[in-house]
């Protein structure tokens, strides 16, 4: 029998330490048990299903969601002004920037030199000296305001303005994100009433 190899020996895989005369030195595991089709094992095997841990409700500091949206919003390199209608929300932007030749709003309170359902190609809002829209929420515990395409219109309207106004009904606003992701449906337009 020197020389000759069994079954599946190859000289070649032969542990150190085995003389090359040795030939009944290696035995598969595998050959010598039933064949199990692999769906089968990895369905024996598989963990027990566990159900959804769910989204807890976390406590909330208390006090007032306008003051701290107010003060995030500060922190965040934005200034809040209160107007309670549109012909004060007109002379505070006038006061703010006197001197904006183009103003782009889909607000329909405050038209202005242009409107942004008037756009196609949106790097015509380039040269907007001011954006107004309306923000379908708030959130306090970080002064971010939630905007969508609808809101916008036309998305470059958020970023190509040198000045961005956002109108925010001070009742839209909730404290946390926990909150805003229960609000949010991007299937459909949010409305206040949502």
């Amino acid at each position: 029998m020197k020389g000759r190899h069994r079954g599946i020996c190859n000289w070649r895989h032969r542990p150190q330490g085995v003389s090359a005369g040795h030939e009944n030195w290696f035995v598969h595991p595998v050959l010598h048990r039933p064949r199990i089709p692999r769906g089968e094992r990895i369905r024996a095997n598989m963990p027990k299903p566990v159900g959804h841990p769910g989204i807890p409700t976390f406590e909330r500091p208390a006090g007032n969601l306008k003051a701290r949206f107010e003060e995030h919003l500060r922190l965040a390199g934005g200034a809040p002004h209160e107007v309670s209608n549109a012909a004060e929300a007109a002379s505070k932007l006038a006061e703010l920037h006197p001197g904006a030749s183009a103003l782009c709003s889909n607000v329909p309170e405050l038209r202005g030199t242009r409107g942004p359902e008037t756009v196609g190609d949106p790097h015509e809002l380039a040269d907007v000296d001011v954006g107004v829209v309306r923000a379908q929420f708030g959130v306090a515990e970080s002064g971010a305001v939630w905007l969508t395409q609808e809101d916008l219109i036309v998305d470059a309207l958020g970023f190509l303005s040198q000045h961005l106004i956002v109108l925010l009904d001070p009742q839209q606003i909730v404290a946390d994100m926990h909150d805003a992701y229960r609000r949010v449906r991007l299937d459909r337009p949010l409305t206040a009433a949502s």
